[in-house]
């Protein structure tokens, strides 16, 4: 495990980063940087002037999201936060760093049997993510000699553990046995089913450090909706109100 050391100040956002301290949590720089330079070294673009080219993280993707999602730890070393909910507005990369997210855990966590899945309220819709990611691994040479690609079922396979990345049924009781390391929800603020999303929740119960990766377009107005409600979960965990060190 990484020396513990004190939480430097760039990375104390809000009252539940405090809380978070209080309890023990720390930082590992060297884990977050390693994150974003797997990110960066292995995921490369496959759309339009940038394809092939290697994946830059924006500041926000950086600073925001992938640095603290995989800095923060726990007391027993393994990572702070379990859920990551990004709300943005389209045409802001959030599909791109989706599907990078998903490669790293596929293959930065070294987890045996890990599960990856993108879940959305359609296949279609989880797909959009999925594409990106296959096409990924076809542009990196890295990838593509560690990774297999199943087009035809839409799998991504690391056969040194045992892992799989593939897309979620959005039916309920369709993903029963699952026991995903991590999913990648795609436009919760689509979402009907909370059965579905129920379901989701406890999948990953007897994984060790499991993520929930939550990806969705800003701006959601059905207040009986279940974006609407995890929009405003997300906001009270960033303004402090909601005392929840385990949500990014």
């Amino acid at each position: 495990m990484p020396r513990k050391s004190k939480v430097p100040a760039k990375w104390i956002r809000n009252a539940n980063d405090r809380r978070a301290i209080e309890r023990g949590c720390w930082f590992d720089e060297a884990a977050g940087a390693f994150t974003c330079e797997f990110i960066e070294t292995l995921c490369r673009h496959s759309k339009g002037r940038w394809a092939k080219q290697p994946l830059k993280l924006l500041g926000w993707q950086r600073d925001d999201v992938i640095m603290p999602a995989f800095g923060w730890k726990r007391p027993d070393g393994t990572r702070r936060f379990r859920k990551i909910k990004v709300w943005v507005s389209k045409k802001n990369g959030k599909s791109t760093l989706a599907a990078a997210v998903g490669l790293y855990l596929l293959v930065g966590d070294d987890e045996q049997g890990a599960e990856i899945y993108t879940a959305a309220t359609t296949r279609h819709q989880a797909g959009i993510v999925h594409r990106e990611a296959i096409n990924m691994v076809m542009q990196s040479p890295d990838l593509f000699k560690r990774l297999k690609i199943n087009r035809v079922e839409g799998r991504i396979s690391y056969e040194k553990t045992m892992s799989v990345y593939a897309t979620m049924s959005s039916e309920p009781g369709g993903n029963d046995g699952n026991n995903p390391h991590g999913i990648i929800k795609d436009e919760i603020h689509l979402w009907k089913s909370r059965d579905t999303y129920e379901e989701l929740e406890h999948g990953d119960c007897t994984r060790l450090q499991p993520i929930d990766f939550t990806i969705s377009t800003a701006g959601v107005y059905d207040k009986t909706s279940i974006g609407w409600a995890e929009y405003q979960h997300a906001k009270s965990v960033l303004d402090g109100s909601l005392d929840d060190i385990e949500t990014l």
